[in-house]
């Protein structure tokens, strides 16, 4: 029966994503002409096996989004439309828009935590795969600035608990399709999420050998990065390309697990697309 229901429940908020984003506008809302366009092409990132290791990794992945009027469809982040408009991750429509402020909602996939990730994590188990809401909410008080909220939950009661997040961006424009932005974020989490991926359960430190830590809710990181993206034709067609580096220091139960091997860690990242 709870199967059913958290089922019921994700296809039911799948449907209003839609309606939401086909469907008639709410008064005020966002008037973004329905058209289609997407980007596809490969993503290489560098950072740390999971948040907190002294492991360093490197992905190569594929990459892009679609867009059909205020819905998107993006599997990693980090993109931005023709227009120069942020692609939030995961399945995202914009419910409405007033003068400056503009109001989604979204669904992303969680991918968990496997103890296999890192050595740094055995014994440790697994944390599940789950599906998380977020509502979020952009406030553009002019063209070089945005600051962005965001509350995330398990939409499947999986343990994932809540996150919550707080951005400031400033952009300079370099030309014709080339930004510079540099973006300042705090992140927190709730009891349950923070116990779940940074805190030690008894059974853990029996197979891990790790000293058992309960972790409490509150701030979770606080990081800065900085981004650099241009829009350039090549054989005819459309592509855009990013670089991208960051810093990231935990902060409370995240910095003080005994997960935790570094507490401060940086990445880097770039991308090409092709845009259609």
């Amino acid at each position: 029966m709870r199967r059913a229901n958290q089922h019921a429940g994700i296809t039911g908020l799948a449907a209003f994503l839609l309606w939401a984003g086909c469907g008639p506008s709410w008064a005020q809302a966002a008037t973004t002409p329905t058209r289609f366009e997407g980007a596809v092409g490969f993503a290489l990132r560098q950072g740390p096996a999971f948040a907190g290791s002294s492991e360093s990794r490197y992905g190569l992945t594929p990459a892009g989004f679609l867009r059909y009027g205020r819905i998107t469809l993006n599997g990693s982040g980090g993109f931005t439309t023709r227009d120069a408009d942020e692609v939030e991750r995961g399945l995202a429509a914009e419910l409405a828009r007033r003068g400056t402020l503009r109001l989604r909602l979204g669904l992303r996939i969680d991918g968990g935590r496997s103890a296999s990730d890192s050595p740094e994590l055995a014994g440790t188990g697994g944390i599940r795969r789950t599906v998380r809401t977020r509502w979020s909410a952009r406030w553009d008080p002019n063209p070089q600035w945005r600051v962005t909220a965001g509350v995330s939950a398990d939409l499947l009661g999986r343990g994932g608990g809540f996150l919550g997040d707080l951005a400031a961006t400033r952009v300079w424009n370099l030309g014709p399709g080339e930004s510079l932005a540099l973006n300042v974020g705090l992140g927190a989490a709730g009891k349950r999420y923070m116990q779940n991926w940074y805190g030690v359960t008894a059974a853990q430190s029996l197979a891990s050998g790790l000293p058992a830590f309960e972790a409490s809710a509150g701030l979770r990181d606080l990081h800065v990065s900085a981004g650099w993206r241009t829009e350039f034709q090549a054989w005819g067609q459309p592509f855009g390309a990013s670089l991208g580096a960051g810093y990231t220091r935990m902060l409370g139960s995240a910095a003080d697990s005994p997960l935790t091997r570094r507490p401060g860690y940086a990445t880097a990242s770039g991308a090409m697309v092709w845009r259609f």
